[in-house]
């Protein structure tokens, strides 16, 4: 089509904006616990994991068994790309029907709606049809923007409010024909679920991270926190624009910068804003949230990324969420931390 260009780096991450920097120190006199590193891919992107030393009896072969398999359940239960897991088989079931969940996905599922009522809708995991329609779903097709009616038309198949979880049994169903896709809250359970494991085997210390969500535990060989930095969101450019520490904390960014499309000039973020349909359109590049959970760090990071710098700081702040804003501001940008922020700063 005339016009138009797509940026599309990631098919499941769609931003990568944390970087590691384990950074151990070489001036310590005793010998400090070996850093064991495990890589694979997950969940359509890639997933990376330190930890300090290896549980006592265990060797680097069961631990990275310990690592994967935490990471398939997770794939298996909740992936849209498995027409097997829970997460599909609910989108096919009929309304008014309750569906069985683990306790793995209710529980993210649990979240997401708690985050959708905190946000005003802004987080929303039935939006799928939405995101598909704009061209960011599991296969690309657009060839051109959506018409306000097949906006309409996509919108009625979506909306937290017509899904029900039951808070006495892992059970949900819906009111009217619904999907659900987690894909802006898994990857931070995932991280989550790795560190559980891992501290199940006594692993007291680690930095566990899954398509660029980061939950630090414990401390590094050389006794300080985790130094995680933050990207600046320029198109085309891996830059730092600040560091922070992460002492038992996890840490998501959500960003506009590296997936979007472009049609006659404008530019068509793969931020889809529920409420309106449509992709958001405000001047802020990218939001990092920090909190205990990296599950919920992440999913925060999306709310607040939709809602934008003034909305989504007023939330934050009344929320006590500690969250850095990157607004851009002409050629250049405009930084703001809330208060429960900035002692993470480095």
């Amino acid at each position: 089509m005339k016009g138009y260009t797509k940026s599309f780096r990631i098919p499941f991450l769609l931003f990568l904006t944390a970087i590691l920097l384990p950074g151990i120190s070489s001036c310590d006199f005793r010998s400090p616990p070996e850093i064991h590193r495990f890589a694979g891919q997950t969940m359509g992107t890639t997933y990376h994991v330190s930890t300090v030393g290896l549980p006592a009896g265990m060797d680097y072969e069961q631990v990275e068994q310990v690592v994967d398999g935490s990471l398939q359940e997770i794939n298996r239960l909740m992936s849209t790309y498995t027409e097997e897991s829970e997460v599909s088989r609910f989108g096919r079931l009929a309304p008014e029907q309750w569906f069985e969940l683990s306790v793995h996905t209710y529980s993210v599922i649990k979240a997401s709606q708690r985050l959708s009522q905190y946000s005003g809708g802004a987080f929303d995991i039935t939006v799928g049809p939405v995101v598909s329609l704009w061209g960011f779903g599991p296969q690309y097709t657009l060839d051109k923007v959506p018409s306000q009616l097949q906006i309409d038309q996509a919108k009625a198949l979506t909306g937290f409010e017509y899904l029900q979880v039951d808070l006495e049994a892992y059970r949900i169903k819906k009111a009217r024909p619904l999907r659900v896709d987690l894909s802006a809250i898994a990857k931070g359970y995932a991280v989550d679920e790795v560190v559980r494991a891992l501290k199940r085997h006594g692993l007291d210390a680690g930095l566990v991270e899954v398509g660029g969500e980061v939950r630090g535990f414990g401390r590094k060989p050389n006794d300080k926190a985790w130094k995680i930095a933050i990207e600046r969101p320029v198109e085309g450019l891996r830059a730092i624009d600040k560091t922070v520490l992460l002492l038992d904390k996890a840490v998501a960014t959500s960003g506009d910068y590296r997936n979007y499309f472009e049609q006659d000039g404008v530019r068509y973020s793969h931020t889809i804003d529920p409420v309106s349909g449509y992709p958001i359109r405000h001047k802020l590049a990218s939001v990092s949230v920090i909190h205990d959970s990296a599950m919920y760090a992440d999913g925060w990071a999306t709310s607040l990324m939709v809602l934008g710098a003034e909305k989504g700081f007023q939330l934050a702040e009344e929320h006590g969420i500690a969250a850095y804003f990157i607004v851009r501001k002409g050629d250049s940008f405009e930084e703001r931390q809330t208060e429960m922020f900035k002692p993470y700063l480095n």
